[in-house]
């Protein structure tokens, strides 16, 4: 019995499907990047881009990670800027769908950053996401698989950009040619 014990805690478990692959601290930069790659996203805000912070409060490593992406956004010195825009973060909890479209029609965005969610469809979240256009970026390099536009996996020890390039472009991404060069491109 102690040797069964031993090799299940010598074995490396298994990640959660919900496990971030990269730090926020290293996301974050990159994101900014990878933003500034999409000719059509200056067009298609205004006068600012709204980058909403998807979470669940209830969810601790939801909420632990729109914490930790809210400090990255505050610790810059210089405002955030896209392309000469300047960004506004907003946070928006969520249980359900129905409060993510509310939520939206409130207070409306040009990217979704996507924290881990439980009981809510990441399929659910792309398909309304493609409706009214808004880009959509994972925390989780799975969602991307799962519908979501853009990601951050770990390749080698190193970030790995993740592209779905069927649901960049129904959400009107257009990425440039030297992006997607760099990215591991996937599609539906």
């Amino acid at each position: 019995m102690s040797v069964l014990l031993t090799l299940v805690l010598m074995c490396p478990m298994p990640a959660s499907a919900q496990d971030i692959a990269v730090p926020i601290e290293i996301q974050y930069p990159l994101i900014f990047k990878i933003l500034s790659f999409d000719r059509s996203l200056v067009e298609r805000s205004g006068e600012e881009i709204v980058i909403a912070v998807v979470y669940q409060d209830r969810f601790r490593t939801s909420r632990a990670i729109k914490e930790a992406f809210m400090e990255m956004s505050k610790r810059d010195k210089a405002p955030a800027t896209i392309q000469g825009v300047s960004v506004r973060f907003v946070e928006l909890d969520i249980e359900n769908l129905s409060d993510l479209e509310s939520a939206l029609d409130r207070q409306p965005a040009d990217v979704l950053f996507i924290t881990p969610l439980r009981a809510l469809g990441v399929a659910e979240v792309a398909a309304m996401s493609k409706e009214r256009g808004i880009l959509t970026v994972a925390s989780t390099p799975e969602y991307v698989y799962q519908g979501l536009s853009v990601g951050i996996d770990q390749k080698d020890n190193k970030p790995e950009i993740v592209i779905n390039t069927d649901s960049a472009m129904a959400e009107g991404a257009q990425f440039s040619g030297r992006l997607l060069q760099l990215a591991r491109l996937i599609s539906e």
